[in-house]
């Protein structure tokens, strides 16, 4: 196991990985991870560094790793020179890629792909020469429409997104120089599917600097992306999304720089928590995986018990038992029991946000002949674990 480790250091120079990413930027990250696994540890090290270049690139390679260790995206290997029938040229890019299309509207002229090309500049390259817009049909095929939206794009690999819109605004502040935003909409497609479909996507703001090299990001943790909903059984890899800027004004900044990390969290663990002490002391807490319980309240009123919870964790909305057809629906599982595990039946209640995150309340009656309350438990999803995809977009037009 020792010189297996050594071979990997290797095969793998950290040292010279840090100086690929910072001068190489994307095309060192589509070399470490066609090494796959045998990279992570000289990554991982990369991502720990200071620089904030060689960081977004050694984590932007882990997580392209990640993916692939969970998902089905397959390398799909560069182009070789091509030229012929757009048509025939089109089939046989996305047949290497594992990625069903509709061809029928491609233009009837020819098309040629030099070498070298990942799938997503290919798709890019052709995009171009063919004055044609790559999208989803509701099969899942990808089909041509034209023409395409003038608008910063990045191509990567597999990855592709494009910024779609940009809005901007001012909020007077008496006294006070107004405050000036920005709202960049935009959408990422991957051209692959997870084996199992996200919980929900989340996006992070890297980086955000104007040509003066002043942070525009509202908040300094990177809270101020947000992503579109997605259909409950939708496994592909793309993402809407909308990222949230301020500048010191509206006239000085003109172009950004951003990097954005896409995460798409899945359910890693189903989980019980568990409140054995229902005597009226109120805030009381637990924490199982990465849910944050607080019982505010357990107390009986005449004939009827009452209580009242509050849980915090990443999308917590999406923890619950849901109807497949509604991704945003469904609510915890919640049960009071008796010291002999009989329930009380439940009479009503409500729920919904509050105090930074979910908050419910349920009245109960025992109509069983249950013994007085003993445990209050909540079944929903404890854990996630998250598979990221980085994006970045250059010159950015803000006027």
């Amino acid at each position: 196991m020792k010189h297996a480790f050594l071979w990997i250091l290797l095969a793998v120079p950290q040292d010279d990985v840090a100086a690929r990413l910072k001068k190489e930027g994307w095309r060192a990250v589509a070399d470490f991870v066609e090494k796959g696994e045998d990279a992570r540890a000289a990554l991982e090290k990369a991502a720990a560094e200071r620089d904030p270049d060689v960081t977004f690139y050694a984590r932007a390679a882990l997580g392209e790793l990640d993916c692939r260790r969970s998902g089905q995206f397959a390398p799909v290997p560069r182009t070789k020179s091509a030229s012929g029938n757009a048509g025939d040229v089109l089939a046989g890019l996305f047949k290497a890629a594992g990625v069903d299309s509709i061809l029928d509207d491609v233009p009837k002229t020819t098309l040629t792909l030099p070498d070298n090309l990942s799938f997503a500049e290919a798709i890019a390259e052709a995009s171009r020469a063919l004055n044609v817009e790559f999208v989803q049909a509701e099969n899942n095929a990808w089909k041509v429409i034209g023409p395409p939206v003038q608008a910063p794009r990045f191509a990567h690999e597999r990855t592709r997104a494009i910024l779609s819109e940009i809005s901007r605004g001012t909020a007077l502040r008496p006294g006070l120089s107004p405050r000036c935003y920005y709202w960049v909409r935009g959408r990422m497609d991957s051209f692959g599917r997870f084996r199992e479909a996200p919980l929900a996507v989340n996006i992070r703001v890297i980086e955000a600097v104007d040509e003066h090299g002043r942070d525009l990001r509202r908040t300094p943790d990177g809270d101020d992306g947000e992503g579109d909903e997605r259909d409950a059984k939708d496994k592909e890899r793309r993402a809407g999304f909308t990222v949230a800027l301020e500048a010191p004004d509206l006239t000085s900044t003109k172009v950004a720089r951003l990097r954005l990390a896409v995460d798409f969290a899945f359910k890693k663990k189903d989980g019980v928590i568990t409140f054995d002490k229902l005597d009226g002391t109120p805030n009381v807490k637990k924490k199982v995986g990465d849910v944050e319980a607080t019982l505010l309240r357990a107390s009986k009123e005449d004939e009827e018990f009452h209580v009242e919870l509050r849980l915090k964790a990443p999308n917590i909305w999406t923890r619950f038992p849901k109807n497949e057809d509604d991704f945003r629906g469904g609510e915890p599982v919640v049960h009071l029991l008796d010291a002999a595990g009989k329930a009380w039946d439940e009479g009503g209640g409500s729920s919904g946000s509050g105090g930074g995150g979910y908050e419910l309340r349920r009245e109960y009656r025992n109509r069983n002949s249950a013994g007085p309350p003993a445990t209050f438990t909540v079944s929903l999803i404890t854990e996630v674990e998250s598979r990221s995809v980085h994006l970045e977009f250059r010159d950015v037009p803000l006027r």
